[in-house]
């Protein structure tokens, strides 16, 4: 992957659903036991990348510092904090104006969750509810009101659901636990 991207190195980490960012100083940093669902860097030509199928990819940078994150938010790590942790060690790289990008992910149309799997994101914060009809959960919605609620204004969506977009997607919830990964990747140009 690193020869296509045309940088160094390309850095992932093994995902858990929790909220912890690991930062990168340099190309030669060991990632590949570390637990954690983001990354981050200020190191030009280390690409950060993560795994989904189904979980949302969010990729943030600040072009003028320059730094960039990548997070792995489903519904556990954005609950339980994964952007929020992202966004917190780009501040610490010196990044002050963020965008984000929320990639291909399980749209609300297809999320079906259990009654009570809201109680938790409510306790959090009321206005979660809206993330709620029918059902069904709105992640890529919840994605972008966590990235907006810490002061994200910039923030695009793909729109592209991985569950019913089965000829160009991964899908856990629809392939089982033999599902292929996307991979999404950021990087500061070499």
């Amino acid at each position: 992957m690193a020869p296509a991207l045309g940088v160094g190195a390309v850095k992932a980490v093994q995902q858990v659903h929790g909220a912890r960012c690991l930062t990168i100083t340099d190309a030669g940093q060991d990632t590949g036991t570390e637990d954690a669902d983001a990354l981050a860097t200020a190191a030009p030509g280390v690409a950060l990348a993560v795994r989904t199928a189904d979980c949302a990819p969010v990729l943030l940078w600040d072009a003028a510092v320059p730094a960039v994150a990548a997070a792995h938010a489903g519904w556990r790590g954005a609950l339980a904090g994964a952007l929020e942790a992202a966004l917190g060690a780009l501040a610490a790289l010196g990044a002050r104006d963020i965008r984000a990008a929320i990639g291909p992910c399980i749209g609300p149309a297809s999320y079906a969750v259990s009654p009570g799997f809201e109680a938790p994101f409510i306790e959090e914060d009321p206005c979660a509810a809206t993330f709620f009809r029918d059902g069904r959960f709105d992640l890529p919605g919840y994605a972008a009101f966590r990235l907006a609620r810490a002061g994200v204004t910039r923030i695009a969506q793909a729109g592209a659901d991985t569950f019913a977009q089965s000829e160009h997607f991964h899908s856990f919830r629809r392939d089982g636990a033999a599902a292929g990964r996307q991979i999404s990747a950021i990087c500061i140009a070499p």
